[in-house]
């Protein structure tokens, strides 16, 4: 199978991430409640951009936050690093814009992931029936056939 799927549930409390530091503190304690927090709660964009900018280690533990601006992921999906643009891709809650953009990345494991979101749109699934990949043109597809059959049941 080459797409996978999973779910995780936001965390709808009322605690917030406060710090760059604090974040990473959680992130890194042997203690799940705690660092179970740095995927489902919020913080400030500041926070956000400080995580990425000067924790380039912290990249992944941001993208895997089911809170995170639109704004960070922007930023992310032109990371320099195919395998952060990759995971930005497999993020369910992606604008247009990153769909089509991360869709004509220039590493086909990203546009792979793209073409097995099941978030994608219709429209970038059919731009990747052209891709250079056959792993990519199979996934988009497949995607597409899923569409359809459950149009017909």
């Amino acid at each position: 199978m080459l797409c996978g799927s999973g779910s995780r549930r936001v965390n709808q409390g009322r605690r917030m991430i406060r710090t760059s530091e604090e974040f990473i503190q959680l992130r890194t304690s042997l203690d799940p409640e705690e660092y179970e927090r740095t995927g489902t709660e919020r913080a400030p964009l500041a926070v956000w951009f400080d995580l990425v900018v000067r924790y380039p280690g912290m990249r992944t533990w941001v993208i895997l936050n089911q809170t995170v601006p639109n704004a960070i992921l922007v930023l992310l999906a032109r990371d320099a690093d195919w395998r952060i643009r990759a995971m930005v891709a497999s993020r369910r809650t992606l604008s247009l814009e990153l769909f089509e953009k991360l869709a004509g990345d220039s590493d086909p494991d990203v546009r792979l992931r793209i073409a097995c979101n099941s978030a994608t749109p219709y429209h970038v699934l059919l731009w990747l029936l052209d891709d250079d990949v056959d792993a990519v043109r199979f996934a988009a597809k497949a995607r597409l056939e899923a569409h359809y059959a459950s149009r017909a049941s």
